[in-house]
């Protein structure tokens, strides 16, 4: 459907900033039912994450901890599964959730879109549990490389099943912009899976019993949401209108099947390496699945970048796309460069801080067990925020309606990885594999900035400059904080890489979020 471009003027465009992207509201985004604006979202969201971030890390470090590196590398393995399985198991269907919740909610056609999204999310997902039982030892052997028991593979099939139930509905509520009630239902999931858990580990020195935990803690985390359906989104699904079912597959089947693919290209790259290591490790000190668990370990700290990430893209892509379908295309386009300047600036002081605090974790909480899992930890941490970069970069062509350049951008990232993997893995072990992917993903950053702006998106050398800086914590963390703390600087006193309005606007709504955490922000502008 073509929709019109407003007319911008060169001189709004220029005002535009991170700021205007978090308080402005869409009009075709104001209806009856009450929705969480960027501002209120993040700032509700950040507070909550850190708290369940924080969970989250304090209970990777007691499964390092409590599990050897061999049950420590089964559950990385299993978690592996379900990254891989959960969206190819629904056929990317709920991925189409976040870009057309809004259009269909706004037409009064929700819940006609929501049922055919339910019945063939579930007709995927029993045809692939099937599957599993099925034929457990082929399972079993596909996903561990050793003949676990019925059990444990009957475990995991419900496991499956849970996790993509609470994804679902994570889907649908980011989709309708709840996202309150969506960090709510991530922080009853993460502090019951780590009760649980830990409990568990406390009692028995067993990997299945993480895995028992993690489908009640799904299984627990679906409350929330649909409380909040059932009360704050009740309208939402109030005075359906007919819907035209052709018209609507026509045009939701090719974004999910963008999503699918491009969610088993994306997922495929995320665990390929674990795979890989598995495989063609050399195995003469430790057993292959004690590998993946050294590799596990250093992917603890930067796997926290990752899921923030994630969860921030799934609260921008509702807002982008509702401004995209009022036609402010040009708005989104300036709101996208913005973004992505301060993303790489948040990710990097994470980073930095991540480092900061490793030498503690890794030699004096796991007593030194995981040395390998350090060394590699500086090069995971640079891969996670490049590749946190080209997911939000990527949600320009959801907007577009274009997921099959994500899908290719992902397939060529993905070949990569498989090859420098295949050459790395036998000659470094785990380091071979996180640089492999490493580079794998500069090379899908690299052609998301080119490809965009071929299709008149062009982020500009500040964002540019500022995506370069991080990798300097490869290097040396006293290197990546001198090189900080000089950007900060530069940013501070001169307009070189954020300009002033972008600058002023930080500071503007940094006050709310930072009363929120108990402190304060004194003067009129942050900046100066």
């Amino acid at each position: 459907m073509a929709l019109a471009i407003s007319p911008i003027d060169s001189t709004e465009l220029q005002e535009e900033s991170l700021v205007s992207f978090v308080t402005t509201e869409s009009a075709s985004a104001k209806q009856e039912m009450s929705t969480d604006t960027i501002a209120s979202g993040i700032s509700f969201m950040l507070i909550a994450n850190i708290l369940q971030r924080g969970i989250g890390f304090l209970r990777n470090i007691a499964f390092c901890h409590f599990l050897s590196e061999h049950e420590l590398g089964l559950w990385a393995l299993a978690s592996g599964f379900f990254i891989l399985a959960a969206p190819l198991s629904v056929l990317g269907l709920p991925g189409s959730l976040g870009r057309f919740t809004e259009f269909y909610r706004t037409r009064n056609q929700l819940v006609s879109y929501l049922g055919w999204m339910i019945v063939g999310s579930a007709a995927g997902l029993l045809a692939f549990s099937l599957a599993l039982v099925l034929f457990p030892w082929w399972s079993a052997t596909l996903i561990f490389d050793n003949e676990e028991s019925f059990a444990t593979v009957a475990m995991l099939t419900a496991t499956l099943i849970l996790v993509v139930g609470f994804n679902f509905l994570t889907e649908l509520l980011s989709g309708l912009r709840q996202n309150r009630i969506v960090s709510g239902m991530q922080m009853v999931n993460s502090i019951s899976f780590t009760m649980m858990s830990v409990s568990w580990l406390l009692l028995f020195s067993d990997w299945r019993g993480v895995l028992l935990s993690f489908a009640i803690a799904s299984l627990l985390g679906c409350i929330p949401g649909l409380i909040g359906l059932r009360t704050t989104c009740a309208v939402a699904f109030a005075h359906q209108e007919p819907m035209d079912t052709r018209g609507m597959w026509k045009r939701v089947l090719p974004f999910a099947a963008s999503v699918w693919l491009m969610n088993l290209l994306g997922n495929l790259f995320d665990v390929v390496d674990r795979y890989m290591l598995l495989h063609l490790a050399n195995t003469e000190v430790l057993s292959s699945t004690a590998i993946v668990g050294q590799y596990h370990s250093g992917r603890i700290l930067p796997v926290l970048i990752t899921s923030l990430a994630a969860m921030l893209n799934g609260m921008i892509l509702p807002h982008l796309s509702a401004d995209w379908e009022a036609g402010e295309r040009e708005t989104v386009k300036a709101r996208i460069r913005s973004t992505m300047k301060l993303m790489t600036l948040f990710f990097w002081a994470l980073s930095i801080g991540g480092m900061v605090v490793s030498p503690f974790v890794f030699q004096t909480l796991l007593k030194g067990r995981y040395a390998d899992g350090l060394s590699i930890m500086p090069l995971g941490l640079v891969h996670c925020t490049y590749a946190a970069l080209a997911a939000f970069l990527c949600n320009y062509f959801w907007c577009e309606e274009k997921g099959g350049l994500v899908t290719k951008l992902m397939g060529v990232g993905l070949i990569l990885n498989i090859a420098l993997n295949y050459f790395m893995v036998p000659l470094w072990c785990v380091y071979g594999a996180m640089f492999a992917t490493f580079l794998a993903g500069v090379a899908i950053l690299g052609m998301t900035v080119a490809i965009m702006a071929k299709h008149d998106c062009w982020v500009g050398p500040q964002a540019i400059i500022l995506s370069v800086l991080p990798a300097s914590l490869a290097i040396s963390t006293s290197l990546s904080m001198v090189v900080f703390t000089a950007t900060v600087l530069v940013i501070s006193r001169t307009d070189l890489l954020l300009t002033t309005d972008e600058k002023e606007g930080l500071s503007v709504h940094l006050r709310p979020i930072l009363r929120r955490l108990g402190l304060a922000l004194d003067g009129r502008c942050f900046w100066r």
